[in-house]
């Protein structure tokens, strides 16, 4: 699934823990977040991709990738957005009111967050996996294999899922408002994409 390129790259990209790992030189890093993935160091890490038989360098990048994606901390550099793969494969994600359809019903859009707090904050209080996921392929992963809840950056969130936030046409300038009174129901913040 992911290349050993694509691994390597993720791991000198990613940022970890920075309590661990802080005033440490480029190669001391790589050794900590190597070690963080369970290899005694990066050259084992290295050489362990490049011996692996291919029928298992599949598996074994998916397992390598997932544990970085959990690991990783987002930047400060732009807004994230929370998204989760449903029960039923569907896609759902955290959201603020945008208005009413002509239905009475609410219209909901991705809540753009700080990535870092969000993510300590979730990974602290969830009792499944937050992951950070930074690349098409590792979304693909997250939705297939991995599941749970993924906090993505923006231009890659609005990249996969323009569904979620092209919704300013569902929007009725004129919604029935006597419905929304009558009906009137406060909807979670977590939403299924329609």
């Amino acid at each position: 699934m992911f290349s050993t390129q694509e691994i390597i790259g993720a791991l000198k990209e990613a940022s970890f823990d920075q309590e661990s790992i802080e005033g440490l030189t480029h190669c001391q890093l790589l050794e900590a977040r190597a070690k963080m993935l369970g290899f005694e160091g990066y050259h084992h890490l290295r050489t362990s991709l490049m011996s692996v038989p291919g029928e298992l360098f599949e598996h074994l990048s998916l397992a390598l990738m997932r544990k970085i994606c959990s690991q990783r901390l987002p930047t400060l550099d732009c807004a994230y957005y929370e998204f989760m793969v449903l029960p039923d494969k569907g896609i759902g994600f955290y959201s603020y009111f945008i208005g009413w359809d002509c239905r009475a019903e609410e219209v909901r859009v991705p809540r753009p967050l700080v990535g870092l707090p969000t993510a300590i904050g979730l990974r602290e209080i969830a009792e499944h996996t937050i992951y950070v996921v930074e690349s098409m392929k590792e979304i693909s992963a997250w939705q297939a294999s991995w599941r749970a809840t993924a906090l993505v950056p923006e231009a890659l969130a609005k990249e996969a899922f323009p569904r979620c936030f092209n919704k300013e046409h569902f929007v009725d300038a004129n919604p029935p408002l006597h419905r929304i009174r009558s009906t009137r129901k406060y909807e979670s913040n977590i939403v299924r994409d329609r």
